[in-house]
């Protein structure tokens, strides 16, 4: 898994938890149990409820998982 600096963070903190997000988004791709799936991966800013509901509007998306 990922980890992320404490010193590191304190310097960049909004482009360092983008990285560390995409690094783990990267990682659940790898993984057996999503082979065959179709799935696509959105790093939004700002409200979670608004981004949420607004992409996934957008996107016309069945689904959306969290975790």
């Amino acid at each position: 898994m990922p980890w992320v600096s404490l010193d590191h963070l304190k310097k960049r903190p909004l482009k360092c938890l983008r990285h560390h997000a995409r690094l783990l988004a990267r990682d659940l791709l790898k993984t057996e149990e999503v082979k065959g799936i179709k799935i696509r991966r959105f790093l939004r800013e700002g409200k979670p409820f608004a981004q949420m509901t607004r992409t996934a509007q957008l996107e016309k998306v069945d689904l959306v998982v969290m975790g």
